[in-house]
C-alpha cells in the first residue's frame, strides 16, 4: 500500500514539474516567429553637407543700378524724402557767452516849421541848410562799478584744458553722422566694400562672416567692470578661400581692450569658406563697425553692421 502511494506522488510531481516546463518555455518564446521573415536593419550613411552658396549668377535684367536705395536696418543709416529740424535749438546756436545786440536808439523827429500868418514876406533866394542832431552822451560808469567787474573777472576760476576740449553730445553725433557720409565716397569703385552692401552677390559671404564672429566675439571682463562702451571700425582682407589675409583698425572705440577683442575675433572666427564664383576678385576688403553696449550685451560685442 505505501508503496503504490509513493509511486502516485512521484508521478503527480513529474507531471507537475513537465507542465511547468512547458509553461516557462511558452513564456520565452512568445515573441518569436519561426515563419516570418528576418528584417535587415538599413546601414546609416552620414552625409556631410556642404555650405549652400546663394550666389547664383546676377540674371541681365536685374545687373542695373537700383533707383532706390537698399533697405538697411543700421542704428542709424536712415534715408527719408525730406529732412525737418527746428530753427535754433543746436548748441552752437545757443551760447550763453555771445554779447545781447545794442538797442537802436531812438531818433529825434524832424518837424517842418509852421509858416506864421500874417503879411507875406519877400521871396528870397532858397538856400540849403543841414539840420544837425546832437549825439547822445556816453553812459559815465563809475569807478567803484568798473573796479568790481575787474575783481570778479579775476576772482573767476579759468577752465580747465579736458572741458575745453571735450565737445557736446550733439556735435559728436553730426561730426560722426558726416565722418559716415563722406566714407560711402571712397567705397563705390574697386574691391572694398561695405558690410552692408547692394551687391547681393556677396549676401552668403557676409552670412558667415557675421555668425563665425558672433561665435568668437567676447566682451573683455575689464572693460565690463569699468563700464566702457563703444565701437570700433575695421578694415579685414580674406583671399578667394575666405582666409584672413589682414585686419586694419582704422578707427578707435577709445578703448584698446575692446578694439583687441575685436581684432582678435576676426581672426579666431576664420575661416568663412570660399568667395563666390562670380565673384570676380582675388581678394575682397570689407569695413564694418564693431559695437560695445553693456545693456544689450555683457559677455559679447553687441552688433556688427556696415553703413
Amino acid at each position: 500500500m505505501n508503496r503504490n502511494r509513493s509511486q502516485q506522488n512521484l508521478l503527480w510531481g513529474a507531471l507537475l514539474l513537465s507542465l511547468l516546463l512547458h509553461l516557462v518555455f511558452l513564456y520565452l518564446t512568445r515573441n518569436l516567429d519561426p515563419f516570418a521573415p528576418k528584417v535587415r536593419v538599413p546601414e546609416r550613411i552620414v552625409v556631410r553637407m556642404l555650405p549652400r552658396e546663394l550666389d547664383l549668377p546676377v540674371r541681365p535684367e536685374l545687373d542695373r543700378p537700383r533707383k532706390k536705395p537698399a533697405k538697411r536696418l543700421a542704428a542709424r543709416n536712415q534715408v527719408v524724402e525730406r529732412e525737418t529740424a527746428p530753427r535754433g535749438d543746436s548748441p552752437e546756436d545757443r551760447r550763453p557767452d555771445a554779447p545781447a545786440p545794442p538797442a537802436a536808439r531812438p531818433r529825434p523827429k524832424m518837424v517842418a516849421p509852421q509858416p506864421r500868418k500874417g503879411k507875406p514876406a519877400a521871396q528870397s533866394p532858397t538856400v540849403s541848410s543841414t539840420v544837425k542832431v546832437p549825439k547822445a552822451p556816453a553812459p559815465v560808469v563809475p569807478a567803484e562799478k568798473e573796479q568790481r567787474t575787474k575783481t570778479g573777472d579775476q576772482a573767476r576760476p579759468l577752465p580747465d584744458v579736458e572741458s575745453l576740449l571735450q565737445l557736446p553730445d550733439a556735435t559728436v553725433a553730426r561730426l560722426d553722422s558726416e565722418w559716415r557720409r563722406k566714407e560711402r565716397s571712397d567705397v563705390a569703385v574697386g574691391d572694398e566694400v561695405w558690410l552692408d552692401t547692394e551687391q547681393d552677390l556677396l549676401f552668403s559671404f557676409f552670412q558667415r562672416l557675421r555668425d563665425n564672429i558672433y561665435n568668437v566675439w567676447n566682451y573683455p571682463s575689464s572693460a565690463v567692470r569699468q563700464g566702457r562702451e563703444g565701437r570700433c571700425l575695421l578694415r579685414m582682407t580674406f583671399d578667394r578661400q575666405g582666409e584672413v589675409v589682414k585686419v586694419e583698425l582704422l578707427r578707435s572705440s577709445g578703448t584698446r581692450a575692446l578694439d583687441r577683442a575685436a581684432l582678435a575675433a576676426v581672426r579666431k572666427g576664420a575661416p568663412y569658406g570660399p568667395l563666390p564664383s562670380v565673384y570676380p576678385g582675388k581678394r575682397l576688403t570689407v569695413k564694418a563697425w564693431f559695437r560695445y553696449d553693456l545693456k544689450r550685451s555683457r559677455v559679447r560685442g553687441a552688433d556688427i553692421y556696415g553703413q
